[in-house]
């Protein structure tokens, strides 16, 4: 008989898609309602689950999501440098055509520039 678990699922709202994250696993999914998302990241876990080696499921499990909350800068009544936004504009491009790069590296770019 088949085991069941719970995991986290992050959704969003992206534009007229619905994003939804399993930080437990790094996997994502999409779909057109929030239900529909749910439900798809709840199969890109099952074929994560089914298909990675156990030691990349238990290397993932070991670094923990944890949620916290941060403290940030505004500056400019919350208004990026029109540079900024360019950037950030074609970051969110890139997603929405399914070229997706690490939040991290686009908010080193955007601090790199911010800087300088």
């Amino acid at each position: 008989m088949a085991r069941t678990r719970k995991y986290m699922a992050l959704v969003s709202r992206e534009g007229r898609v619905f994003v939804a994250h399993c930080p437990e696993f790094d996997v994502s999914s999409q779909g057109p309602t929030f239900a529909k998302a749910q439900a798809n990241l709840a199969e890109a876990v099952e074929a994560f689950l089914l298909t990675a080696s156990v030691s990349e499921v238990r290397r993932r499990q070991r670094a923990k999501p944890r949620v916290a909350s941060v403290t940030v800068e505004v500056g400019n009544g919350g208004e990026l440098p029109q540079e900024l936004r360019a950037e950030l504009r074609l970051a969110t491009q890139e997603v929405r055509r399914g070229r997706v790069r690490p939040a991290s590296e686009v908010l080193r770019t955007l601090h790199r520039r911010r800087r300088s």
